[in-house]
């Protein structure tokens, strides 16, 4: 693959089907796939690329509010410290 459409395939944010291209290349070639079968299959690529990154951040994002939610609720919400701090503000 050139540097150049991988650059272009990047820039329209089609990382997934940059990084499967050649692959994907080689396989239409030795299995004789038509282009809609191809196509079909670098839009699977991009598909997946997508849905694993959208599950990574929701994992991320759980795993934060978790820790949020866990020192929050190690905070003495009744102490004068807390009340002078935060609610008197």
């Amino acid at each position: 693959m050139s540097v150049e459409l991988e650059r272009r395939l990047r820039s329209l944010r089609l990382s997934g089907t940059a990084e499967s291209l050649s692959a994907r290349l080689l396989e239409a070639e030795r299995a004789d796939l038509s282009c809609r079968e191809f196509l079909e299959l670098l839009i699977e690529d991009e598909l997946c690329v997508r849905r694993d990154r959208l599950y990574a951040r929701r994992l991320k994002r759980t795993r934060l509010q978790r820790k949020n939610r866990d020192a929050i609720m190690g905070i003495d919400l009744g102490s004068s410290r807390f009340r002078s701090k935060y609610l008197l503000k």
